[in-house]
């Protein structure tokens, strides 16, 4: 499944990178982590979020921690609740999300 372009939050929690599936059904979610366990949530605690922003790395200079990123291929900004989350994908194909 490719998880590039969402979050999933369950319980408040971004699990989106532990997650190797996930289905609704009426009233819960059921989650399939990469380890092989499988989790059902209530509905109400599991939110997938789209992104909402997307962003030209060429023409931004990202930092995190005062220390600068390099050799990115793509900035996407998702919006949760009061947080912003930026996701990060590098040329090497590595994903990072950061607050």
């Amino acid at each position: 499944m490719n998880f590039e372009n969402f979050l999933i939050i369950a319980k408040g929690e971004n699990i989106t990178f532990n997650v190797s599936s996930y289905f609704f059904n009426d009233t819960h979610c059921e989650i399939t982590f990469k380890n092989g366990k499988k989790y059902t949530y209530n509905k109400s605690n599991v939110r997938i979020i789209h992104y909402k922003n997307a962003f030209d790395p060429k023409l931004y200079l990202i930092k995190h921690n005062d220390r600068e990123l390099f050799d990115i291929s793509s900035i996407k900004e998702f919006l949760y609740d009061d947080l912003k989350i930026w996701r990060i994908k590098y040329s090497n194909g590595k994903i990072n999300d950061y607050e």
